[in-house]
């Protein structure tokens, strides 16, 4: 049976509430959803998973709110710039009040040295639109072995370390299965990995500067809609006058957020 594009509305606006939960999260979630329906006496409704999915996401400052955007927005943008990716969906309302972007991997795509190069704008562009749009950064783009200074830290040193594109040595590999050991037996190392994604940060800066008009498309898209995807994202895409592709399916994931 088809439902109705009611319900179609309903389920996709659940599912942006969602985006980020992890099952445990959702499963915790509704089974709150279902105590409140019982004592009320009654089935469980729509309305009873999206109190407890909106309520689950912190309230954050406006400001704070705009700056995410800007983030993710950078995020986007580098995609977009690069070829990187098929995006399906951006969005400032995740698990804890961030932000993230999801991804379809192009299975096409060679893992050449401009590849990875690419793949480091987009880790750093998020980083680098907030230097754009604000003179600096927060502290969220660090912190943690999932966050983007964390990743773009582990391709740089892969790059140097076990891929043969260093700039010194390339053909000598590397275990890069603890590349923090790796970094701190090997200050020279060290160096070449730092300088590579100095270089990749002020590239990226660079060239989200010089579209700034469309950062800030995208930027106050967020902070209006809060997630972006299907349709909505891809008119914003467009209209940004940028090449992009849009695609529907299932595929492998990249994520990048603050």
């Amino acid at each position: 049976m088809s439902m109705r594009m009611d319900e179609q509305e309903t389920l996709r606006r659940l599912a942006r509430l969602a985006a980020g939960c992890s099952g445990a999260d959702i499963e915790r979630l509704v089974r709150e959803a279902r105590q409140v329906a019982r004592r009320a006496r009654r089935p469980l409704a729509y309305a009873d998973l999206e109190t407890r999915l909106a309520g689950s996401r912190p309230v954050r400052p406006f400001a704070l709110r705009r700056r995410i955007a800007v983030h993710e927005a950078g995020h986007l943008l580098a995609r977009l710039l690069h070829g990187v990716g098929i995006v399906t969906l951006v969005t400032i309302e995740g698990r804890d009040g961030d932000g993230f972007v999801e991804a379809i991997r192009d299975d096409e795509a060679i893992d050449t040295r401009e590849r990875c190069l690419a793949m480091l704008a987009v880790l750093l562009g998020g980083r680098a639109a907030e230097q754009v749009a604000y003179g600096e950064t927060l502290a969220g783009s660090g912190g943690s072995e999932r966050s983007d200074l964390a990743r773009a830290t582990a391709l740089a040193y892969a790059m140097e370390a076990s891929l043969g594109f260093g700039s010194s040595e390339p053909l000598l590999y590397r275990d890069v299965a603890d590349y923090h050991a790796g970094i701190r037996a090997d200050p020279a190392l060290a160096g070449r990995v730092s300088a590579r994604l100095e270089k990749a940060q002020a590239d990226i800066r660079k060239l989200i500067g010089r579209h700034r008009n469309q950062l800030d498309m995208i930027a106050e898209a967020l902070v209006r809609h809060g997630t972006l995807e299907g349709k909505e994202l891809a008119a914003l895409i467009a209209s940004l006058a940028l090449p992009g592709r849009e695609a529907s399916g299932e595929a492998p994931r990249d994520r990048e957020g603050s």
